[in-house]
């Protein structure tokens, strides 16, 4: 009887969590149906706030759901409430389209402690929080701004603020992101743009076995929004026991939107050296395009040859894009070429004969790709983010490519085609 009673007694703790999930789940998707996002908070009424206070009395009542309850829920904020209908992020700035932009201020917050939606005020923090802060190097205000896609002089446009918001929230080393518009007439206003950094240094660990492969990173060093990582390598099972390598990124070069990235790794049996050079398809560039160079050569002093695989190996990579956009709408043509070329080659060793395998001989490969596309944003906070912000792209996209692939070795080629929507 003592068994039965203690399994009855956990089937209303469950069917109590399985409730809160189902409606913290609902009235997000409720919200998200009525309302727009204002700032990074997320909109919401009075019945949601009665709602919500009136499930957390229920879940109140055992130690387990009230703690579940309080994992999987926020209090809502009466005071961002925003009477529309839309979802997209760029509809919060259409009653300033057409406006000149006088002015841009960009203020960066530290990472702990702090809310774009209220950024003059901050909460009471950890002291760990507060050591953390100080020991973080916030992002020099003058490289986001680098990164914004308008200019000081250059009328609002809607869909450029909103595609800006998305790109900012999605550099590595921020976490949050808010654009607010001050209108100083009918013809001028002011632009603020508030960022939240992400503590940015850390650690990886990788194999740790008889092999240990230890990576120190900041993806944003000394605040100046580069990626610089160093690499060491400890293998128990090789003469040479120690290698390592080192890698750095520097985003939007001299204000061009092209990202470089280049590294160099020995992980003791082969040696990777790797340059890239983008420029990303973004709303307020037309010309876009990529080039990167990736060699990798096996360390014959340090391993044993498989007699097939060849000892070296260049991939060489290039394409070039340009975006259609006449009438400054949201619906995009895009006309884009690519060329490929991988090389690979044995060097230090005696070729085989007839190698058989496709992968073990030089391929070119060139590409045409039409595209046709529309893309908007939404601001939401998701589950998968852990409550951050976030802005989710909607839209279409129609891609066709044309283009052909050839093996000089063989004397082959091969026709590609593809289709999708």
């Amino acid at each position: 009887m003592a068994d039965g009673r203690s399994r009855s007694g956990i089937f209303p703790i469950l069917l109590h969590c399985m409730a809160a999930v189902f409606v913290c789940f609902a009235s997000e998707t409720a919200a998200q149906n009525r309302y727009s996002i204002k700032d990074s908070d997320t909109a919401v009424s009075a019945s949601d706030t009665a709602t919500y206070n009136r499930i957390r009395q229920a879940m109140s009542n055992k130690k387990l759901t009230k703690r579940v309850f309080s994992l999987l829920t926020r209090k809502p904020s009466i005071d961002t409430v925003v009477h529309e209908r839309e979802l997209s992020v760029d509809k919060q700035f259409e009653p300033y389209e057409g406006r000149i932009i006088n002015d841009i201020e960009v203020i960066v917050l530290p990472p702990f402690g702090y809310d774009v939606g209220k950024f003059d005020s901050v909460k009471n923090m950890k002291r760990i929080e507060q050591l953390g802060n100080n020991a973080h190097a916030r992002t020099r205000a003058w490289v986001l701004k680098n990164s914004l896609m308008f200019r000081k002089g250059e009328a609002i446009d809607p869909l450029i603020m909103a595609e800006t918001e998305s790109f900012i929230r999605n550099i590595e080393y921020v976490n949050d992101v808010g654009i607010r518009i001050d209108s100083i007439s009918d013809f001028g206003a002011n632009v603020k743009v508030i960022v939240q950094d992400n503590w940015s240094v850390g650690a990886y660990v990788r194999n740790v076995s008889s092999k240990v492969d230890v990576e120190l990173f900041d993806r944003n060093f000394i605040g100046l929004g580069n990626n610089f990582s160093l690499r060491g390598v400890f293998n128990a099972h090789t003469d040479r026991n120690f290698g390592g390598g080192v890698r750095y990124g520097y985003p939007n070069f001299l204000k061009t939107f092209i990202n470089i990235d280049a590294s160099y790794f020995d992980d003791i049996l082969s040696t990777n050296r790797i340059l890239s050079l983008e420029r990303p398809l973004q709303k307020n560039l037309n010309l876009f395009g990529q080039v990167s160079n990736n060699l990798r050569e096996i360390n014959l002093a340090h391993t044993v040859w498989d007699s097939v695989s060849p000892t070296y190996s260049g991939e060489f990579s290039a394409s070039l894009g340009y975006a259609f956009n006449p009438d400054k709408n949201d619906n995009t043509f895009v006309v884009s070429a690519r060329f490929f070329d991988r090389n690979p080659q044995y060097r230090g060793v005696d070729k085989p004969e007839n190698p058989e395998n496709y992968q073990y001989v030089r391929n070119r490969m060139s590409l045409l790709q039409l595209n046709f596309f529309r893309q908007k944003y939404f601001r939401t906070h998701m589950v998968n983010s852990l409550g951050k912000p976030e802005n989710f792209a909607y839209g279409y996209n129609v891609a066709a490519q044309f283009g052909f692939s050839e093996w000089p070795q063989f004397s082959k080629r091969g026709i590609y085609t593809s289709l999708k929507i």
